[in-house]
């Protein structure tokens, strides 16, 4: 894998390292454990080790991650919830979630990304803004958080220590917030205002998948949710595999028609499009240069 992904590497025009993403949290989320080895749950990290612990194993993780070829870890998880729970159709959360308490939460998670930061591995923080105690997850269907004024409250903290602490890129949640949002927060211009606006953040925002059945349930393909992210002030969007190279690429070039016809419409203006590949450059150069 290594090598082949070194190989695609080299013919990168611009000569920066592509973002070459994983999901590499622990416990149940872990996609490279014949190549990197295996993590606690978040939570178990949270409940049984320091956060210097944590940050070293980020930097483990993180360093065995570059080795691999692989850049940015799609982690850690910033949401705040107390439950035990193995993520599900019920739950996003439960042990993905460092802690219930905020303060822990914000200690750990920002320790993890300092770990992967020090392997020179960049960490995407998750999900703005904090799926904890959210009514389902969204993998399978409309989910909200809890109340806008619950969140400002409790699940904010970690996101601000992360970004006080240089987070580089953050991943918005695809759950609609009651009293913010009735849309999902990954389409939500009023949901990047506040992560650019009151938090101050200036890094890469990322939509969660734009597969996930919260947006099909809108009716949205992933082309056209991925232009309304775009406008909504994402960066850089996401979608899962249909399974196959071909069926991915196939959904990348529709995507890629979208974007341009909503430009040649005015739906979406070219400024916002480079003002994108300008933090996606930074975020690929912070390592390289």
């Amino acid at each position: 894998m290594a090598a082949i992904i070194a190989r695609v590497q080299s013919r990168t025009w611009d000569h920066y390292p592509m973002l070459i993403m994983t999901d590499e949290e622990g416990g149940g989320v872990q996609r490279l454990t014949n190549v990197i080895g295996s993590i606690p749950w978040a939570k178990t990290m949270g409940k049984n080790l320091t956060a210097s612990q944590i940050t070293g194993i980020g930097t483990r993780i993180g360093s065995s991650m570059l080795a691999a070829g692989v850049t940015t870890d799609l982690a850690p998880v910033l949401d705040v919830d107390a439950s035990t729970v193995e993520p599900g159709a019920l739950n996003p959360d439960g042990l993905r979630s460092f802690s219930g308490l905020p303060a822990a939460v914000a200690l750990d998670g920002v320790a993890f990304m300092d770990g992967l930061s020090s392997a020179h591995v960049t960490a995407i923080v998750k999900h703005f803004p904090g799926l904890g105690g959210s009514s389902r997850n969204t993998d399978y269907g409309p989910a909200t958080t809890q109340a806008w004024s619950v969140l400002e409250k409790t699940a904010l903290a970690p996101f601000e220590s992360a970004i006080a602490s240089g987070a580089p890129g953050v991943m918005l949640a695809n759950a609609s917030v009651p009293g913010l949002t009735s849309i999902p927060a990954s389409l939500s211009a009023t949901v990047v205002q506040v992560l650019r606006h009151q938090l101050g953040f200036r890094g890469l925002i990322m939509t969660d998948s734009l597969s996930a059945g919260a947006i099909s349930a809108l009716g949205l393909s992933v082309a056209n949710a991925a232009v309304k992210a775009l406008v909504a002030g994402a960066n850089i969007v996401l979608y899962g595999s249909p399974g196959s190279a071909a069926s991915s690429l196939a959904i990348a070039h529709q995507i890629s028609d979208a974007v341009v016809s909503a430009v040649l419409s005015g739906v979406l203006t070219r400024s916002v499009l480079i003002g994108d590949a300008a933090h996606i450059l930074t975020m690929r150069n912070t390592f390289s240069c």
